[in-house]
């Protein structure tokens, strides 16, 4: 996505040809941003590439879009699409990509050819788990997320709006206490978003306790114990969720949520453990490393 608000940027693609490739939200942000960058910049030109033969479905739910801001930026993509300054293209399904100097080429699978001063690329990603290849995971063959969680947030059944709220239980992986959260959580599934990364590594702390222990006791300790760290806010209130039922141990999710920036988050989640683990020990309670 280009930063348009940049003003080196910006004279990259003022007075250009450029190509938008996509049909998601990505799509639809760059192809407003480009139709407004036409309007005030003379010669620049848009051609918005799909592959789907009917554009009129691009647009998502606008006005009944379970997101407001989602639903608006559809509508504004259908503005910026009639517009003079957008030329839609349906059923272009790109075969191959040519260079002459400064200038490229998009050949169709069916033959057409449309040739651009830049290309916009925004046709989604799958996650790159190349540099997990030595360790257990264990992964949804068709998403690439967690197997566990796939079932969850696969696109043919969910949205965003429909997915529910999930912690460590789904994200765990074979590999002693390796997660998988965020964006490569979701693997091919479209529908993350970042309020969803910040829940998922809230709810990733998680502590084994002794199956013979008061586990309402444990419960009231965990809690209370996070509250006395300072970078675990009081609103919403932290939680201390009973989760799996182990060998001679109960699994209990600590849910919190801290400063937005990773340090933040990592530094919370280090004192958290010590605090959960001081207060369990001094109110007697055992946990499974006990």
């Amino acid at each position: 996505m280009p930063d348009l608000a940049d003003p080196q940027v910006r004279e990259q693609y003022a007075g250009r040809h450029v190509a938008v490739v996509g049909s998601g939200a990505s799509a639809h942000q760059a192809v407003v941003e480009l139709a407004a960058l036409a309007e005030e910049a003379s010669g620049t030109r848009v051609t918005w590439l799909l592959r789907r033969h009917d554009a009129d479905g691009v647009f998502g739910g606008e006005g009944a879009d379970e997101l407001p801001g989602r639903g608006a930026l559809g509508s504004r993509a259908r503005a910026a699409a009639a517009s003079a300054y957008v030329d839609v293209v349906t059923g272009f399904r790109t075969a191959a990509l040519e260079q002459d100097g400064a200038r490229t080429t998009l050949v169709a699978q069916d033959g057409r050819r449309v040739v651009v001063d830049r290309v916009v690329a925004v046709t989604g990603f799958r996650p790159d788990h190349s540099w997990l290849a030595q360790v257990h995971l264990d992964l949804d063959g068709e998403l690439s997320a967690p197997r566990d969680l796939a079932p969850e947030i696969h696109p043919a059944f969910h949205s965003c709006g429909t997915v529910s709220p999930h912690g460590a239980a789904l994200l765990r992986q074979p590999e002693g206490g390796l997660y998988l959260v965020g964006m490569k959580s979701y693997g091919r599934a479209p529908s993350f978003l970042a309020l969803t990364g910040y829940e998922q590594v809230r709810s990733t702390v998680a502590v084994d306790i002794d199956d013979a222990a008061d586990l309402d006791l444990a419960v009231r300790v965990a809690e209370r114990s996070m509250l006395t760290v300072p970078g675990v806010l009081a609103d919403p209130p932290p939680q201390a969720l009973l989760q799996e039922i182990g060998t001679a141990t109960v699994r209990m999710d600590l849910r919190f949520w801290s400063g937005a920036r990773q340090m933040e988050t990592r530094l919370a989640q280090h004192e958290v453990i010590r605090a959960v683990l001081r207060g369990l020990s001094d109110a007697g309670v055992k946990t499974g490393s006990d």
